[in-house]
């Protein structure tokens, strides 16, 4: 009887053991599901942040809670790749590695004035407004490896495949270039568009590419935003809509899954916009709002409100008819939202 029952109990263990092992699930990370807002900062002073969104909690200044120090001043951009995320401040002029599962720290590295992101394979290219190279950066140690000249000051940055497409704005100046760098082989083609491009949506071979337009606050050499597409087979370049007058501007194009462009009409404390190719530019207001940025995320508009640029701004979340949804805790200066 004892050995009977000393079998019984062992394989009761063994089948204990196994139930255990197969219903036990991995555990999520802390910050994955989770919406993050990219705060600006107060201009010069203070620090940029990052607001955490969850569905039933908002954890701000999530970047310096899990790091122990601020993420900078000016937070510029924001880009997830894979389990990464990478965060550039302007002033600051630091391009960070996190994880985008917790936030820790991986690796930071110094870019004068970095702007805008892409990432190629394990490089991270970074455009600015200091010079007329693209900075390189190793994506797992954050080393500098190359610099590539685009001829001129740059903004916007995308990557399809192993073609990065350039906007160069011009800074503070004007500019109505684009880059096209083939990073394989190292060549850089550049091509006219309207001018301040400051936007792209990439559709196949195609890209669409939003023109903010110049505002000369000195005379009267202001020039009207305009949309283009270029096919990036040929390199070939069209006109598709321009604005009528001298100060319809726009920026932050977006596109849901049905098609349909959405943007600001203006840079700063503007409305949101709704665009179909074919159409003239748009005229009316699709959502009105007083927005410093536009995200769009799964067919969702995240219009961010900088309020009065020194306290906490808001990001208010519309579906793509202009239904309003939600208003998410935002930090001072809110302008973009990632997942």
């Amino acid at each position: 009887m004892k050995k009977n029952l000393l079998g019984i109990t062992i394989v009761a263990a063994i089948f204990a053991s196994c139930e255990k092992n197969t219903t036990t699930e991995p555990k999520a990370l802390p910050y994955s599901n989770a919406t993050l807002v990219l705060n600006e900062g107060p201009f010069g002073s203070g620090s940029g942040s990052l607001t955490a969104v969850f569905a039933d909690s908002t954890v701000h200044e999530a970047f310096a809670v899990e790091n122990g120090f601020p993420v900078g001043n000016i937070l510029q951009d924001g880009l997830t790749v894979d389990s990464l995320l990478f965060l550039a401040t302007n002033v600051s002029s630091q391009i960070y590695c996190v994880s985008r599962g917790t936030l820790k720290h991986k690796w930071s590295t110094a870019v004068a004035s970095p702007r805008s992101m892409a990432v190629v394979g394990q490089k991270l290219y970074v455009s600015n407004w200091t010079n007329h190279y693209l900075k390189v950066i190793d994506i797992n140690g954050g080393a500098l490896l190359d610099s590539v000249l685009v001829y001129g000051l740059s903004g916007a940055i995308a990557a399809k495949n192993n073609t990065l497409i350039v906007a160069l704005d011009g800074g503070f100046s004007n500019d109505h270039r684009l880059a096209i760098v083939d990073t394989d082989l190292g060549g850089v083609d550049t091509l006219s568009v309207g001018d301040k491009p400051n936007s792209f949506v990439i559709d196949g071979d195609e890209l669409y590419v939003l023109c903010e337009g110049y505002s000369d606050w000195s005379g009267t050499g202001s020039t009207a935003g305009s949309i283009w597409k270029i096919n990036l087979l040929d390199l070939t370049a069209s006109k598709l809509a321009e604005g009528s007058e001298a100060n319809d501007h726009g920026s932050g194009l977006s596109r849901d899954s049905d098609g349909m462009f959405y943007f600001l009409n203006g840079t700063y404390e503007s409305s949101v916009v709704k665009w179909n190719e074919g159409d003239a530019w748009p005229t009316s207001t699709h959502i009105n709002a007083t927005a410093y940025g536009l995200s769009i995320i799964e067919d969702t508009l995240y219009v961010h409100d900088a309020k009065d640029y020194a306290s906490n701004g808001a990001v208010m979340v519309y579906d793509n008819n202009g239904n309003f949804i939600d208003s998410l805790a935002a930090g001072v200066i809110p302008r973009k939202t990632i997942k």
